[in-house]
């Protein structure tokens, strides 16, 4: 009885127009051609992700309140991984405009706690929230002395929550800074590293390629 419904399933089909063929073979093997189609997708993604990998971040950024430049290719991060020796074929830095709120003042502790944000830039009313939020690492442990010396009262200093005494948690940016030249910023602004940052170092490298720019 199988056979014999399988030969008359063949002679229908032989039977059919090429359009109603190609319709009786999608509806037959509708599951097997859709699982197909997407093991192809996958397969050509990865090949894809293989011979083109996806750049490396090597430095999260987050701008608060900053505006988009209408063409930021050129920014103070592109020039600062070009002159100092990096393929931007490979690698990045990722740059973040955020908006700020009391909603997203939290979500932005939040990230900063969890390792999502190296560094960061804002206001002033911005950074104090964000240090009494013990989300700023202390500066002193990352730049070097003489740095920071130099900065005198550009230094953002509040008190530590446990310990009471106070340090560097934010850096003020000279008003022809290169963030405001970028268009990021027209007001003042610092500058600060995430406590829980993942690229610590480059953080630091960062904050002092800016302050060289600005004084260049």
């Amino acid at each position: 009885m199988a056979d014999a419904d399988k030969e008359r399933s063949k002679e229908v089909y032989h039977s059919l127009p090429l359009g109603k063929k190609i319709r009786y073979i999608f509806e037959y093997y509708k599951v097997i051609l859709i699982l197909i189609a997407a093991g192809v997708g996958i397969l050509i993604y990865v090949i894809i992700q293989i011979r083109n990998p996806d750049p490396e971040s090597v430095l999260s950024v987050a701008l608060v309140e900053a505006a988009t430049p209408l063409d930021d290719e050129g920014n103070v991060f592109s020039r600062f991984l070009e002159e100092n020796g990096y393929d931007t074929e490979e690698e990045t830095i990722t740059v973040e405009v955020m908006d700020y709120s009391y909603y997203t003042s939290q979500l932005l502790v939040t990230r900063l706690l969890a390792g999502e944000i190296d560094l960061l830039a804002g206001d002033e009313d911005t950074i104090e929230t964000l240090a009494e939020s013990e989300g700023l690492l202390e500066l002193e442990d990352v730049l070097p002395e003489e740095l920071l010396a130099e900065c005198g009262e550009s230094l953002y200093y509040a008190g530590d929550a446990d310990t009471g005494e106070e340090h560097v948690y934010a850096i003020l940016l000279p008003e022809s800074n290169a963030l405001a030249e970028d268009g990021y910023y027209t007001g003042e602004v610092y500058i600060a590293i995430a406590y829980s940052a993942e690229h610590t170092e480059m953080a630091g490298n960062m904050i002092e390629y800016m302050l060289e720019a600005d004084v260049q």
